[in-house]
């Protein structure tokens, strides 16, 4: 986890080098637009999966069930999701990365949404079967071979390389996934059936994510569009370098704590022992994260300086509302990620639309009218409305 965080910011040096502040919001662009179509092709029920096998990890019979519909649901939507963007291709194209340019890395992306989807649901399965042992593992080769395929690639063909850097590694990927998980992919298929009832809780599980995971990705599309057209290119690239430094902070955060969490968490546990673990979980944890948020935006020049070329000059001041905004985030999620595991469905796809509205209506009234210095003070007061809201409905639903 630790050697992805440390990838994920070299990987930052290297784009915004030889990509500079315009190609880093182009790729962004397609990252988002990747993500959101992989959350409808099953990347949302892999918290599902995680609990399922942590809950039926004894029982043979159930995990090879579990774990046979989990990778049949994933093709089903994979190749729905693929068909509707390929028809719709040039659309999108033009709407994120204004050009038809990328048009054909936009019409083959089903391929890469595949790849992506079967890869996150085998690691949460050995993440749902305590094999931490194998996850660790592949999530290093995974960040390895992303890694060092992608420099090539960007350096000899600056963009379409990037893009086209994302496709071969994700296929990789997938065959090294294959290998890890051989042992309990041959016995599934061998006892392969369709099971209504694995399969309708794990689309409940993708449905609450899919909001989730999709408005956050939709909203970076928002935000990008509105910058560049309040502002410029360039300085959209700003907002995009620290948001990458800040998803990257909640990805290591949340991987490490989803590590011992979510298995925990998916026990069947009393409230006040759920309670407790929460808290628990949060006296141990925030105090590091603060520590190491508070560190980064001290060293803040000094990541401009290391991480970003010249055209990236003057982004540190945009560092401030993003940490505070990034420590609630991480505050928030130990009790969001309790309604998806407790398949509070209803719940939690309302109070994400209800957020999703008021983080559009923030984005449109603030940026156009402020400094880019303050382009991420939508983020921070969207999580701080967040904070209240998700404390409001754990203590009225969960406890």
């Amino acid at each position: 986890m630790l050697l992805r965080f440390i990838l994920g910011m070299l990987n930052i040096k290297i784009i915004s080098t030889w990509l500079g502040a315009s190609g880093m919001v182009l790729l962004g662009q397609f990252n988002s637009f990747t993500q959101i179509i992989s959350n409808f092709s099953g990347v949302g029920i892999h918290q599902g999966i995680t609990k399922l096998c942590s809950q039926y990890k004894n029982s043979n019979k159930k995990r090879y069930l579990i774990i046979g519909n989990s990778l049949f649901l994933v093709t089903v939507l994979s190749l729905i999701t693929s068909l509707i963007v390929y028809i719709f291709a040039a659309k999108i194209s033009l709407y994120l990365l204004h050009s038809l340019q990328y048009y054909i890395y936009i019409k083959l992306s089903g391929f890469l949404t595949f790849s992506l989807s079967f890869n996150n649901a085998i690691l949460s399965i050995f993440n749902g079967l305590e094999n931490y042992k194998t996850y660790i593992r592949a999530n290093i080769w995974f960040a390895i071979i992303t890694f060092l395929t992608s420099i090539p690639f960007i350096y000899y063909f600056n963009i379409d390389g990037a893009i086209t850097a994302l496709y071969l590694t994700s296929v990789i990927n997938s065959f090294l996934a294959i290998y890890y998980s051989r042992k309990l992919i041959i016995p599934t298929l061998k006892a392969f059936s369709i099971s209504k009832y694995i399969n309708k809780r794990l689309l409940g599980f993708g449905l609450m994510l899919l909001f989730a995971t999709s408005i956050s990705q939709l909203s970076s599309i928002l935000i990008r569009n509105v910058i560049i057209e309040a502002y410029s290119m360039e300085l959209a690239g700003w907002w995009e370098g620290v948001s990458r430094i800040s998803k990257n902070i909640f990805s290591l955060g949340v991987a490490a704590l989803s590590l011992y969490y979510l298995p925990q968490i998916s026990k069947n546990k009393k409230r006040i022992e759920l309670n407790k673990l929460i808290w628990d979980s949060i006296k141990i944890t925030m105090p590091i994260i603060l520590i190491a948020i508070f560190i980064i935006f001290l060293s803040r020049e000094l990541i401009v300086y290391f991480l970003f070329s010249s055209s990236f000059e003057g982004m540190e001041n945009l560092f401030l509302y993003q940490n505070i905004g990034d420590a609630i985030r991480l505050f928030n999620w130990f009790f969001a990620i309790t309604f998806i595991i407790k398949e509070k469905i209803k719940i939690y796809i309302i109070s994400e639309i209800c957020m999703a509205i008021i983080y559009y209506t923030l984005i449109h009234s603030i940026i156009p009218f402020v400094t880019i210095e303050k382009s991420t003070l939508p983020y921070l007061i969207n999580n701080v409305i967040y904070l209240f809201l998700s404390q409001f409905l754990y203590r009225k639903y969960i406890l």
